[in-house]
């Protein structure tokens, strides 16, 4: 419960300043891959990046989407997850708040008939269904997959530009390892189509990102960093932040143990301070580790989990 430094990232947090700063100063549509093994950091540096983006307190939106292994391969799960947030949609509440919220939101930037198509297939990208009745466009789309693809293309295509025309835009795709393929190809298309928008995208995945997406964006504006793993005088700092009264030694022991891997120096940091005198010799053997000091309830729920997903009901 004892918030951590970030230690060991000013190059990177530095380089995805610069990014941003040229992308809203200089209205250039970019996007910034950030690769690296589990445990090295990336959703930590995520984290830090967008709180400093926060304390800047300049005009920009932050629009966030999360891969999952559960939904991994089904087409737009994370830029749909994103959308959502972005909008301000959210899954508890009824459909036609839902509805009324989305129209709402997209009448900032659209009228009439443009409006219509906008919310309609922006609905249909972000699980907000409208009724067809009227809607010709609509109407086809739904007997028509391919269609109904291209439709949720140009309509989300036009949302950004028209954001992008009233603040730089932030989308974050955390995980995209567990991506998928409509996704990565719709923005490439919108990186293309918006290159003189201040749009930039923020994609974080392990390595195996490149096998499942080839050519990922290539003849784009691309920034890829590759996260190494945590420098021993950094790691050294995070363990002595929270452990005040460690020894030299056993301080040099949790760092050498945890190989530069910052999710398992934190794992080793948490269990030198509840006392542990046997610490484990790998990520799987501490996790296994922590899974089995749990009550027999929280086991059962994390197995459903293990099955369902983050959420779900009893």
């Amino acid at each position: 419960g004892k918030p951590t430094p970030c230690v060991g990232r000013t190059r990177e947090l530095g380089m995805l300043s610069a990014a941003f700063d040229e992308c809203a100063g200089e209205a250039i549509a970019q996007a910034v891959l950030v690769e690296g093994v589990p445990g090295l950091g990336k959703s930590r540096l995520r984290q830090e990046f967008l709180a400093r983006l926060e304390q800047r307190g300049t005009p920009k939106q932050i629009w966030v989407g999360h891969g999952d292994p559960m939904s991994s391969g089904a087409p737009f799960h994370i830029v749909s997850q994103a959308v959502r947030r972005g909008l301000g949609l959210a899954d508890h509440e009824p459909m036609p708040l839902r509805r009324a919220k989305l129209r709402a939101r997209l009448s900032r930037h659209f009228s009439d008939r443009e409006l219509d198509r906008v919310t309609a297939f922006i609905g249909e990208l972000v699980g907000v269904s409208f009724p067809d009745e009227g809607n010709v466009q609509l109407q086809a789309a739904r007997q028509d997959g391919v269609l109904m693809g291209d439709q949720m293309r140009r309509a989300f295509e036009n949302l950004l530009e028209a954001e992008c025309r009233t603040q730089p835009l932030v989308l974050v795709l955390d995980d995209l390892q567990w991506g998928d393929l409509p996704t990565v190809q719709l923005i490439d298309v919108v990186l293309r189509n918006l290159a003189d928008s201040p749009f930039l995208v923020l994609a974080l995945a392990r390595p195996e990102v490149h096998q499942l997406f080839p050519s990922l964006w290539s003849g784009r504006v691309v920034t890829r960093l590759q996260l190494a793993e945590l420098p021993k005088k950094a790691a050294t700092t995070l363990v002595r932040s929270v452990l005040d009264t460690i020894s030299e030694a056993r301080a040099e022991e949790l760092v050498t143990r945890a190989a530069g891997n910052a999710f398992f120096l934190e794992e080793l940091i948490r269990a030198e301070a509840e006392g542990h005198d046997r610490l484990p010799d790998t990520v799987l053997a501490m996790v296994q580790a922590r899974l089995s000091a749990l009550p027999t309830d929280a086991r059962r729920v994390l197995r459903g989990a293990s099955i369902y997903g983050r959420v779900f009901s009893e």
